[in-house]
């Protein structure tokens, strides 16, 4: 079965429209989810009604800002998903962490000053990794 959805985000006077597919296959690429992780996503399992609103839901937090891997699965939660669901949500759209960690640091750098020390401190709150976060903040210097 495959679900295809529009969603229209409005984000600081510029609005944004992302057309999604979401399939109960699993993408073709999962090479930012880790292979020890058994989801449906990387099993070749159906998703769950759940699991594909988790996905879609994903999507449009990603349109609108950047997040870490755990940071948009605790946004998810937050939005009543479970943590299965959460994760299976966020592991299925193969992300790439590393340009989110340089789109957050683009949003921080435009409404604060930071050192790149302290920037690089900020993305590892927001829960990106070190090595995502120092490239996040490289790549505002």
């Amino acid at each position: 079965m495959t679900v295809t959805e529009t969603t229209t985000a409005t984000a600081e006077s510029a609005t944004m429209t992302a057309t999604s597919t979401i399939d109960d296959e699993p993408p073709t690429t999962t090479s930012n989810t880790p292979a020890a992780r058994t989801t449906p996503a990387t099993t070749g399992q159906s998703l769950t009604a759940s699991e594909r609103n988790a996905v879609a839901k994903a999507r449009e937090y990603l349109a609108i800002s950047a997040f870490s891997r755990s940071g948009l699965i605790e946004q998810l939660e937050y939005e009543g998903f479970s943590t299965g669901d959460a994760t299976v949500g966020v592991d299925y759209l193969s992300t790439d962490w590393t340009e989110q960690a340089k789109k957050k640091a683009a949003e921080y750098m435009s409404i604060s000053a930071f050192s790149q020390q302290g920037l690089a401190e900020q993305l590892v709150y927001e829960g990106f990794s070190q090595t995502q976060a120092a490239a996040g903040a490289a790549s505002q210097f």
